[in-house]
């Protein structure tokens, strides 16, 4: 019975001599590391560990198990057959013969996709922590920049003019001349001029009158016009009937990609194709600008790995789009552009 349990155990159970020797092992180191029983009988342990596992490993063998008599669970690496490494996690306990160590029986398990998907929550979360931090920057900055154009802009146009007011108050005999009106009127025209800038930028009103494709139309003229970029547009009589919230997570994203284009592509054009079938929307950015190494791209940095950077504009698209099943991937070749593509499923 304990043989048939052996030969048919998922985990790898062993028998090993005081110096890690192998006198015995289950079948299962096939179906793990890819070796047959045979090319492990006589050999050690520590010559199929991770290099960078070996002295960790080794103090574990002789500080916990033969000191302390640990039953804590360890977990390296070792070396599969095929070339790569499994993360294996072990149990160990002496077997004494005359109150000496004599053998090791240890059984280990794979826990290789344990721990590839807790590598890959830690980056994810020591993403969004970034993404925190980076969002609490930029909404300074913004109302930074608000209070400074309004400081700047607005708040001096109605001083001005409240100034002038004064003035002719206090000489009423002089009269107020269509000079003193046209000035006054002026600076009010200014004021409201820079009331309407701050207010489009801060949320455009023509999203939420005229919808997502007029909005990007009037965003793309506005851009055009401030940084001297060509923008197409192309959305082949396409209607979209999104929800609001749909809308302004398309509309922050399709910005948040055209201003990382403008800051770090250095194209000259940029064009937007919007299209539609009965399953979804597909929204492509396409710049011909620097390009990048998509390589240099990874789970936790969606964006050139440029120090110019902040590093968490497109990591930010990305998360904003999964929170209405959408989709967005890159291409981009070194010297011929980038290509960004958002697609969102249509729900009836």
């Amino acid at each position: 019975m304990q043989l048939l349990l052996a030969n048919h155990t998922g985990d790898i159970i062993c028998l090993q001599e005081e110096d890690t020797t192998f006198r015995y092992i289950t079948p299962s180191i096939k179906n793990i590391l890819g070796y047959e029983q045979s090319e492990f009988i006589g050999e050690k342990i520590f010559r199929i560990v991770h290099p960078e596992d070996f002295r960790t490993l080794k103090n574990f063998m002789v500080n916990k198990i033969l000191k302390d008599k640990s039953k804590a669970a360890y977990s390296f690496r070792a070396l599969h057959k095929k070339g790569h490494y499994v993360w294996l996690e072990f149990l160990t306990s002496p077997v004494y013969k005359n109150k000496k160590v004599k053998y090791f029986v240890t059984s280990a398990r794979d826990i290789t996709q344990w721990v590839l998907a807790k590598e890959r929550i830690e980056k994810y979360q020591n993403s969004l922590q970034k993404l925190t931090n980076e969002i609490i920057t930029i909404e300074e900055k913004q109302k930074k920049q608000i209070a400074s154009n309004i400081h700047d802009h607005l708040s001096q146009s109605l001083v001005i003019s409240k100034m002038k007011i004064s003035d002719l108050k206090k000489e009423p005999s002089s009269g107020i001349t269509n000079d003193d009106l046209k000035f006054i009127e002026d600076h009010i025209s200014e004021a409201l001029e820079n009331s309407r800038k701050i207010t489009s930028e801060l949320s455009p009103p023509v999203l939420y009158q005229l919808g997502l494709i007029d909005a990007l139309y009037w965003l793309t003229d506005d851009l055009e016009t401030k940084h001297k970029i060509k923008f197409k547009l192309n959305t082949k009589n396409t209607t979209l009937k999104l929800s609001e919230t749909k809308s302004i997570i398309l509309y922050r994203s399709i910005q948040e990609v055209l201003t990382n284009a403008i800051k770090y592509a250095q194209a000259n054009l940029i064009t937007i194709n919007i299209g539609t079938n009965k399953k979804q929307i597909s929204i492509k950015v396409i710049d011909n600008g620097l390009g990048f190494d998509t390589n240099l791209l990874s789970t936790n940095n969606h964006h050139h790995k440029d120090t110019k950077g902040s590093g968490f504009g497109l990591f930010a698209v990305q998360e904003r789009l999964k929170n209405i099943n959408g989709t967005f991937t890159i291409a981009s070749e070194i010297n011929k552009g980038t290509t960004v593509e958002i697609k969102l499923p249509i729900t009836e």
